[in-house]
């Protein structure tokens, strides 16, 4: 049997769209490398990223992900004593706002969710990774 040009370029479509399908399936460290099409939040959001988990440099690593995803985290760090040691992610949030915390947790995974009004504070959110998160750093 022989292919037209037609038949040629239905087979090389066939194989890209087959590949573009297995690459879709690569493992989960691999996808979170991969930018997302974020949309444009209705606000900006201040963002402090802090380790509470107390493996070095999970707060760097979630502030790299974090502004990957259009956030401004404006300062990162270890988390204070009373912070630490904690082994799921935390959002406090400072302004009684939620814009943001939806695509945070898109990035860092799940999270508990904590309204810790503090007028003292300058950031919107503040994100204290746990353990949880140190099987997702890229």
């Amino acid at each position: 049997m022989k292919l037209g040009r037609a038949g040629w370029a239905v087979g090389i479509v066939l194989i890209v769209a087959a590949g573009a399908v297995g690459m879709g399936r690569s493992s989960s460290r691999s996808a979170a490398l991969v930018p997302e099409p974020w949309d444009s939040l209705p606000r900006d959001v201040d963002i402090e990223v802090l380790n509470g988990s107390g493996v070095a440099g999970v707060a760097r690593d979630g502030a790299t992900l974090l502004r990957r995803a259009l956030l401004d985290v404006v300062w990162f760090g270890d988390a204070d004593s009373a912070l630490a040691g904690k082994s799921r992610n935390v959002i406090l949030v400072r302004r009684r706002d939620t814009t943001g915390v939806g695509r945070v947790r898109a990035v860092i995974g799940d999270a508990d969710v904590v309204d810790a009004y503090d007028v003292s504070r300058v950031v919107d959110l503040s994100v204290v990774l746990g353990r949880d998160f140190v099987g997702r750093r890229p």
